[in-house]
């Protein structure tokens, strides 16, 4: 893959609020990790097609240069907020996360979350009892009003959690 080819899937892949927080300091992109990327996509990509693809054929280990290509920069207590406003979860240094316009440490079950819809993080949602509570398992009864943060697989229809799915190609 060419260094122009390169940045061309990196751009699409990471998103212009990356961008914005390379130029602002808040994160670091590491060329060399960048082209690894690319590279194990490409291989992902020449190797299966849509009409056979499921992401459980994926060995997603070969994808760790990923994590690598840009990291945060941003510590816990400081503000995650790029400079129009907008919030990136990739600014903050390692395992931290950005709740509420802050890089925290992770949130854990049973946290309170009744003065940020968001307080919860990625991997856990904020439950009726305004604590933080581990997502449904498929077949769960769900709240349609959640869009699905509150399931496992994100998907909540007609009140019940729906499977996780592995097709992304949305066959």
């Amino acid at each position: 893959m060419s260094a122009d080819q390169c940045t061309g899937f990196l751009a699409g892949f990471i998103g212009d609020s990356t961008n914005q927080g390379v130029n602002e300091g808040k994160m670091t992109f590491n060329a060399a990790k960048a082209e690894e990327c690319a590279n194990a996509f490409q291989g992902i990509v020449e190797a299966v097609s849509c009409e056979t693809f499921d992401l459980t054929d994926i060995d997603l280990t070969t994808l760790t240069a990923c994590e690598e290509a840009v990291v945060g920069n941003v510590g816990e207590g400081e503000s995650c907020l790029l400079s129009d406003g907008s919030s990136n979860e990739g600014v903050c240094q390692g395992e931290l996360e950005c709740i509420g316009e802050v890089c925290t440490t992770t949130p854990v079950l049973g946290n309170d979350c009744a003065d940020s819809f968001d307080a919860c993080g990625d991997e856990l949602f904020c439950a009726e009892d305004d604590t933080c509570a581990e997502p449904l398992a498929e077949g769960a009864t769900c709240d349609p009003i959640n869009f699905g943060q509150d399931c496992e697989s994100g998907e909540c229809e007609d009140g019940t959690c729906g499977p996780v799915s592995t097709d992304i190609c949305g066959g």
